[in-house]
């Protein structure tokens, strides 16, 4: 092998290791912004009634521990694989891994408004920070589904009534989340196997229809 072509694959390599650096970053900037805006609409839960709202009900303390090991190892976690898959075998896999919770999900919100029943909680607010920045953020960024939050009815319902109360609402930043995923189009990510998406910018007021499930508060 010629020293043109040696030195042309090690430009190759470090290149391709700065973008998935890159990429990575981005990735933890999203999930750090998510949890901001966790710690904000509690903030102003906390603004809007009488002291500490109860996210976690001590009756529900099963449920809270499974919703949390869900998100944390078939949704945070899936999304992390995709992200780091090195093989088209590998990102089939987890996006589909991923794309079955998200129908799971959707299915469940069919006959309740919130997750666990009438009232928000904390795995609520751990999901919908993640849906929020699903079409702007963590799909364009990883190419995890030509699938958007608009093509699961029942999540995005659900997305959009948690989004139109005001904690909600004032503390979303749509623009800043885009930003957030904005790459290089030499990205490593760009593989010939991940599917090519483009973000989504759904019409997050209009009507969500999901106030007969029961009342918020």
């Amino acid at each position: 092998m010629s020293k043109t072509i040696i030195n042309h694959k090690r430009f190759a390599d470090r290149a391709a290791e700065h973008a998935l650096i890159d990429i990575d970053s981005r990735l933890a900037a999203i999930d750090a912004d998510a949890v901001e805006q966790r710690v904000a609409i509690v903030r102003e839960l906390i603004h809007l009634g009488e002291g500490q709202p109860d996210l976690s009900p001590h009756r529900l303390r099963r449920e809270l521990l499974e919703l949390d090991n869900v998100f944390e190892e078939y949704v945070e976690g899936t999304i992390l694989r995709v992200a780091l898959a090195a093989t088209g075998e590998e990102y089939t896999t987890e996006r589909k891994r991923l794309l079955a919770v998200f129908n799971e999900l959707d299915e469940r919100l069919r006959h309740r408004r919130f997750l666990l029943g009438p009232r928000i909680t904390m795995p609520d607010l751990r999901l919908w920070t993640l849906l929020v920045r699903y079409d702007l953020g963590y799909n364009p960024l990883i190419k995890i589904s030509k699938l958007r939050l608009v093509d699961l009815p029942q999540l995005w319902a659900y997305a959009r009534d948690l989004y139109q109360l005001p904690p909600f609402r004032d503390t979303t930043d749509f623009a800043a989340i885009a930003r957030m995923a904005q790459t290089s189009p030499a990205s490593p990510r760009e593989a010939p196997w991940r599917v090519l998406v483009e973000p989504y910018a759904g019409d997050w007021e209009s009507p969500h229809g999901r106030e007969a499930l029961a009342a918020y508060r």
